[in-house]
């Protein structure tokens, strides 16, 4: 009656020990090297326990290499996941966290400039507003009838600038 307790306690501990040495492997397929604003991010959470594909919720972050912008988000593992660059990605480079029991995968890519802006016009306002992910530092050149000037601009991401058109009255080309 003595061996088959200990056997039994033998077998629970070696069973016990079975499923906490579980090895888990995890890596980020589908990743390009850049992207652009309006792109989106394609990707897979890959994870193995043991060699084989398992489905978990993985954590998976996104963040730009200056810690300013933080994207978290939970994903099911071997699922293809998308993830949209809006216009608030800086042109930095960014990287990509996946974690899971311990383990963790990371990999780097690029968010391309884009320095697009918007000119408006309401009522004697000139507006210019920064859309793209830079400062934009472009010369800006107005002409009103005959008269033209060159304006050095450093609008910040997110930004605008706002003029007051002055001129005599009249029609012009602007």
């Amino acid at each position: 009656m003595k061996k088959v307790g200990i056997i039994i306690a033998f077998a629970m501990i070696f069973l016990s020990l079975t499923f906490v040495s579980a090895s888990y492997s995890i890596d980020i397929s589908g990743l390009k090297q850049s992207y652009s604003i309006g792109e989106e991010i394609s990707y897979t959470v890959l994870l193995l326990q043991d060699g084989k594909i398992i489905d978990k919720n993985v954590d998976a972050i996104f963040s730009d290499d200056f810690g300013r912008r933080e994207i978290k988000k939970t994903v099911l593992s071997n699922v293809k996941n998308t993830l949209l660059v809006d216009e608030n990605f800086s042109s930095l480079g960014w990287h990509v966290k996946a974690t899971y029991e311990g383990k963790e995968v990371v990999l780097s890519f690029v968010i391309q400039e884009n320095s697009k802006v918007e000119f408006s016009i309401d009522g004697n306002k000139f507006i210019i507003k920064n859309k793209g992910n830079v400062v934009y530092s472009k010369d800006v050149k107005v002409r009103i009838g005959n008269e033209e000037n060159v304006y050095t601009q450093n609008i910040p991401v997110g930004g605008e600038k706002v003029w007051i058109l002055v001129a005599p009255e009249g029609t012009y080309n602007i």
